[in-house]
């Protein structure tokens, strides 16, 4: 339990929740990393999310997850990330989080990092394969809703959403589908 004296000095309560939350951090963080190595990959060891980064979450902090490489930079080096920047990884390694393998960057260099290196998906419409709907589908649709069956009807047919039956309808998606 912190001191009263503690408390006295900190004004608020959402400052005294920053503090704690920021000692639970640099503590979760330190029991998975060793922060000492410099030149080789620290892969993060705890749960990770589906782009394969580390995460963390503080229960105690009512907190979401924390992407644990930003958390290792901000800790090692002392310094919050800029707004409006972002840690790219140079060793394009997303589990990794050695403070040293990041530079700060821009939303557009992060992109076309993950382009240059071949991690951005370049399939869009048809040509994705999770894509629920063909071209044929579509134009069944169009005919479908023309003969007066409902958007709700035709999104249970094809097992999508009627608010994406009403955008293939309003030209939104899949316009180019003749």
């Amino acid at each position: 339990m912190l001191c009263q004296t503690y408390l006295k000095r900190h004004e608020s309560l959402e400052a005294l929740r920053q503090v704690v939350k920021q000692l639970l951090l640099e503590k979760t963080v330190r029991k998975v990393v060793d922060l000492e190595i410099q030149n080789e990959c620290i892969v993060w060891n705890g749960a990770r999310n589906r782009d394969g980064y580390g995460r963390v979450y503080l229960p105690k902090t009512n907190s979401f997850d924390w992407k644990v490489h930003r958390v290792v930079w901000s800790l090692y080096w002392q310094k919050e990330i800029p707004e409006g920047l972002w840690l790219l990884h140079q060793c394009d390694n997303p589990p990794c989080c050695n403070p040293y393998h990041f530079k700060l960057g821009t939303n557009t260099e992060n992109v076309n990092d993950r382009i240059n290196r071949g991690r951005q998906s370049r399939t869009y419409g048809f040509d994705n394969p999770t894509t629920k709907l063909s071209e044929d589908d579509v134009r069944e649709i169009r005919v479908l809703r023309q003969r007066g069956f409902l958007q709700r009807e035709i999104a249970e047919k094809f097992n999508v959403k009627s608010c994406y039956i009403s955008e293939i309808l309003s030209g939104k998606k899949r316009a180019m589908v003749l």
